[in-house]
């Protein structure tokens, strides 16, 4: 009404726009739901990642406890091996009068391995 009662075309092109606008509502309201499809999408992507970083992490940290809590109870075993070997030479050594040698060859013993027992020990001191 106001468009054909003024001879202005500048408010003739101003309707015409809003006209045309009004026509795209539709076809805004589907962008609209679109774009939101999609920012949800990205969104649940970025939690998904999330939240199998830290399962990731997790696992991986129970993994390692495991691993570590194994490796720790073989080496305190290793230790506490090397530790009665070294003991019990001494203690024969000692109450027998015998050289490291024999010693060694009473327990049945070799060499390298009363030397590795030494340096396992002497490593954690």
């Amino acid at each position: 009404m106001v468009r054909e009662n003024t001879q202005n075309p500048m408010i003739h092109k101003s309707i015409d726009t809003i006209k045309e606008l009004n026509a795209d509502v539709i076809l805004r309201e589907k962008i609209r739901q679109r774009d939101k499809a999609i920012r949800d999408h990205e969104n649940d992507m970025e939690i998904s990642r999330l939240e199998g970083r830290e399962e990731g992490i997790a696992i991986g940290e129970a993994r390692g406890e495991a691993r570590g809590i194994t490796i720790g109870e073989a080496r305190g075993e290793s230790r506490g091996q090397a530790k009665t070997l070294i003991e019990n030479v001494k203690m024969l050594m000692n109450n027998t009068q015998k050289t490291l040698t024999e010693v060694l060859a009473m327990l049945g013993v070799k060499q390298e391995e009363y030397d590795k027992s030494l340096a396992l020990l002497n490593k954690e001191m």
